[in-house]
C-alpha cells in the first residue's frame, strides 16, 4: 500500500501569524504570509525496492512533525511534484503525519 504523506506548510496547532506559511502558486509569499495562507494536502507515494523518498528532513520536537530540508528530483517526491504541479511539495514544508501517524505537539 502507497505512504500517504499529509503535508502542508505550518504543523498542527501551531499560530498561523508567527509560522511561516506558502502561497499559493501564483501568490506573493510575503503576502500569504500576511493572510494567514496554509495548504495542507496528502502526497501518495508508494515505495518499493531501490527508489528513494527523495527528501531530506529536519524533525523539530517543538512544533512536531518533520520541516522538509531539500526535494531531490530524482526521488519519489520529485516525480510527484512533476505530476501535481498545483500541489508542489517544497522546501521548508511540514510533514505533519505519515502513514496515518502523526508526531504528538
Amino acid at each position: 500500500s502507497a505512504p500517504m504523506l499529509p503535508c502542508c506548510a505550518e504543523p498542527p496547532g501551531q499560530p498561523v501569524e508567527d509560522a511561516p506559511g506558502r502561497a499559493d502558486p501564483g501568490q506573493d509569499e510575503f503576502e500569504a504570509r500576511a493572510e494567514g495562507v496554509v495548504t495542507e494536502f496528502t502526497v501518495s507515494v508508494e515505495k518499493g525496492p531501490g527508489v528513494t523518498v527523495g527528501l531530506q528532513t529536519q524533525a523539530s520536537k517543538s512544533r512536531g512533525g518533520l520541516r522538509i530540508r531539500s526535494v531531490r528530483p530524482d526521488g519519489l517526491i520529485g516525480r510527484w511534484n512533476e505530476e501535481h504541479p498545483d500541489a508542489l511539495v517544497q522546501k521548508d514544508d511540514w510533514i505533519v503525519a505519515a502513514n496515518g501517524v502523526s508526531s504528538p505537539s
